[in-house]
């Protein structure tokens, strides 16, 4: 989930800028955030539907325990799947190739997340910069709702505010890609 999502998202738009077909788009009668929501809506369709095979998977095929609500870390994980989405989208509107947009994908969105997300190393053992850093990715608030809703559990209250934060960052992203997507030729 911290990989294919943005990468895939960043393709979208400038791969059709590259080829052209962004001309039909621009003029069309469709405003930015159609285009926008068109783009994301499948991809979070099919990056929730991979979560829900990994949650199966893990906790009936490889019996892993889990003590935490379902509910609560689907809600994390379709929030942090539109993070993703959304920032893989921003990238996609701010590039002009394909190989620009997956090296800045991997730049912003995967490098950090598997640097200062807390997934290898905790948050609070890093410097003081790398916690910072971790406060500016989604990935982190993520790890907090997943590593917490498997060895914790608890409900909603303790991951209202990670869930608050991923629901912030959705919000500014695409307000961002939004500004950036342009319904023009330049």
């Amino acid at each position: 989930m911290m990989i294919f999502p943005p990468l895939l998202s960043a393709l979208l738009i400038v791969r059709e800028r590259e080829s052209g077909t962004i001309l039909n788009l621009y003029c069309s009668p469709v405003g930015r955030w159609d285009i926008l929501a068109g783009k994301a809506l499948p991809y979070v369709a099919v990056s929730f539907l991979d979560y829900v095979v990994i949650f199966v998977a893990s906790v009936w095929l490889f019996d892993v325990r889990f003590v935490g609500s379902a509910w609560v870390l689907s809600a994390g994980a379709l929030l942090y799947s539109i993070c993703t989405i959304g920032i893989g989208l921003l990238i996609s509107t701010l590039t002009r190739s394909q190989l620009a947009a997956m090296l800045a994908t991997f730049l912003v969105a995967v490098a950090p997340a598997f640097t200062f997300s807390g997934i290898f190393a905790p948050v609070a053992s890093q410097d003081a910069v790398a916690r910072f850093v971790s406060r500016l990715i989604p990935a982190t608030y993520f790890m907090d709702v997943v590593r917490g809703s498997y060895l914790k559990g608890g409900g909603a209250g303790p991951y209202a505010p990670s869930l608050g934060a991923l629901a912030l960052y959705a919000v500014v992203v695409y307000v961002v890609a939004w500004l950036a997507l342009r319904k023009r030729v330049g």
